[in-house]
């Protein structure tokens, strides 16, 4: 039994990227829904290479979605 789980980023530096790469492309699992960052170019940049729907400055977006 297989099931998806839906994972947000917070922190779309260097570190926040490297776990959306892994999340991205080693576990099949995972689905990249959300990305914030206080620099919205950060997580707009983030967001456009890993494919992420939802892209805030505010970290509250992910925290505060039930579905993540």
């Amino acid at each position: 039994m297989s099931s998806n789980v839906n994972v947000g980023i917070i922190g779309a530096g260097r570190i926040g990227r490297l776990h959306a790469e892994h999340l991205a492309f080693r576990i099949p699992a995972a689905r990249l829904v959300a990305v914030s960052d206080i620099y919205l170019a950060a997580a707009q940049k983030c967001a456009a290479d890993f494919n992420i729907p939802t892209v805030s400055q505010d970290h509250r977006v992910i925290m505060d979605n039930p579905d993540i």
